[in-house]
């Protein structure tokens, strides 16, 4: 039976891993009940469920296996029944090649497998496959390693598709170089930033970029990117500005090749000038389509005319598959690395919300403040964005933000509103920064501020009208000097002098000759500047 304490205190969510977790009897297997696994156990399953790429974890004396929904695919018929079985049940076929590299893993040391033959028997059509994989040990809180955490990614058509390529010795030269230099990074970045230098420097490209498409159907963003000749095109930019039709291309996977833009019959003038300013004369733009969603592109850009190949296509596409494979794989590792590390140092924090934003800037974590501030449960809040949360007319200021933080790695502090669970809206003094391979972003509650200038607006506004308004009696103001600054038209009524008449005139002339003789006006002057208003 699963404890109340887990069911308080740990949210799994609702994919079929989640399901068969709650639902297993783990109190009748070497693991224990669920409800007294470790929290450190618990929060690599949470980041493990989470995961779109597929991932297993094996545990515990008898090599439990737990894993998330975007392995079952490669189980078929035998899942669901082998989760929560001994590891080496799953695959008895290939135990004698694992077993190495459990027992490696198992001794403390990371693994690491690219491009890996196996044979699958039991995947009636495709009986075997090529994969890659990162064993990651899992320690105790006493540094023991009782388990590991695998990242696993079939590269099956990444394989076939360099069969066919063998034909170009030069090319697959290039392919083993780029794997060779990619395989031990660990930041995306770099990654990205390596890979896109070895493309431009094997073509004789210009410049190459990685390019992030922005989500909003309108925009692309470029960070880093290798030039040679050229200037680097760090930004942001409309896609319509570089020829219509790009955008759709791209969603729909297709590559666009331009190998001669300032001849093109299909561009207008304008687009050619947008060209021309960023030297661009040959362009080739290769998307990365994952279900469904058009997530990067890979851009090749030539300063002369240049003819592309089908062969050089075929190599770009390449580059751009494994260039995300790596970037995957950094992401993994990072977001490994980093779980343990940053909830002590961010989340304990009681005064100031903090808000982690992944892929489509949607909510990955966050702490209890946050929570406070919005109203909602860790639930609720698990996959919103911040359009979801912020009133629309804080939308530009937000979109400002995104651009700063994307091209710049941080933004500038700024105030917006923001919704509560029940509609309603609080203030808050946002600051976000990039870590790593996410985006974190601190908030301050300064309602109470903000509440504070709106009464003291009021106020002012009150006093005001009861200025302007009054006939029967003088309101008006001066400045340090005595000198008439404001003359309403009570104070014309009183006075009878005109505003013209008025203004800038010494405040004495309101004041009796017997008033003036005895100094009244600099003692009522005097008393305002030390206490407050006089009368």
């Amino acid at each position: 039976m699963i404890s109340r304490q887990f069911h308080d205190m740990w949210r799994l969510g609702e994919s079929e891993a989640a399901r068969l977790l709650r639902s297993r009897n783990w109190a009748a297997t070497p693991l224990g009940a669920i409800g007294d696994w470790p929290e450190r156990l618990r929060g690599i399953i949470d980041l493990m469920l989470a995961s779109e790429e597929a991932m297993f974890l094996v545990v515990g004396p008898d090599l439990t296996l737990i894993y998330n929904d975007a392995f079952c695919p490669f189980l078929t018929a035998k899942h669901p029944d082998f989760f929560g079985a001994p590891f080496r049940l799953l695959v008895p076929e290939i135990w004698d090649e694992v077993r190495p590299l459990v027992e490696a893993t198992l001794a403390g040391r990371q693994q690491v497998i690219t491009d890996h033959h196996f044979h699958t028997r039991w995947r009636r059509e495709a009986p075997e496959g090529w994969f890659t994989a990162t064993w990651t040990p899992v320690r105790g809180a006493d540094g023991a390693t009782y388990g590991f955490l695998s990242s696993f990614r079939e590269t099956t058509a990444t394989v076939t598709r360099e069969a066919a390529l063998r034909t170009s010795k030069t090319r697959q030269a290039f392919l083993l170089q780029l794997s060779d230099a990619l395989r031990p990074l660990a930041d995306p970045v770099e990654v990205q930033t390596v890979a896109s230098r070895l493309l431009g420097e094997h073509l004789g490209a210009s410049r190459v970029a990685y390019v992030k498409d922005a989500g909003d159907a309108e925009h692309i963003i470029l960070t880093r990117n290798y030039t040679n000749g050229v200037p680097g095109l760090e930004g942001r930019y409309r896609y319509t500005d570089y020829g219509e039709g790009l955008l759709a291309e791209m969603r729909a996977g297709r590559a666009v090749a331009r190998p001669d833009i300032a001849s093109d019959p299909h561009m207008g003038e304008a687009e050619k000038a947008a060209h021309a300013v960023l030297q661009l004369a040959a362009t080739l733009y290769v998307p990365l389509v994952k279900e469904n969603s058009l997530v990067a592109i890979l851009a090749v850009h030539y300063a002369v005319p240049h003819e592309f190949a089908p062969e050089e296509v075929a190599l770009v596409q390449e580059v751009a598959e494994r260039t995300w494979e790596a970037v995957g794989r950094a992401r993994t590792e990072a977001a490994l690395r980093e779980s343990e590390a940053r909830l002590p140092r961010a989340f304990n924090t009681q005064t100031v919300g903090v808000m982690f934003w992944g892929e489509g800037f949607g909510l990955t974590d966050m702490n209890d403040a946050f929570l406070r501030l919005t109203g909602l449960t860790r639930e609720e809040a698990l996959g919103r964005t911040w359009a979801e949360l912020t009133p629309p007319e804080f939308h530009p200021a937000s979109l400002r933000a995104v651009e700063e933080v994307l091209t710049g790695g941080e933004t500038t502090p700024y105030e917006k509103g923001f919704y509560r669970k029940d509609g309603s809206r609080w203030w808050g003094l946002f600051a976000a920064r990039q870590v790593g391979n996410e985006l974190v972003e601190f908030v301050l509650d300064v309602t109470a501020r903000k509440e504070a200038e709106e009464e003291l607006r009021e106020s002012e506004e009150r006093f005001r009208a009861i200025v302007e308004t009054a006939t029967d009696y003088a309101i008006f103001t001066i400045d340090p000097e005595g000198r008439i600054v404001t003359w309403p038209s009570g104070a014309q009524q009183v006075f009878g002098w005109t505003e013209d008449e008025a203004a800038g005139r010494p405040m004495e002339i309101t004041y009796t000759p017997e008033d003036l003789a005895a100094g009244v006006p600099e003692t009522e002057r005097r008393e305002a500047r030390n206490n407050g208003p006089s009368a």
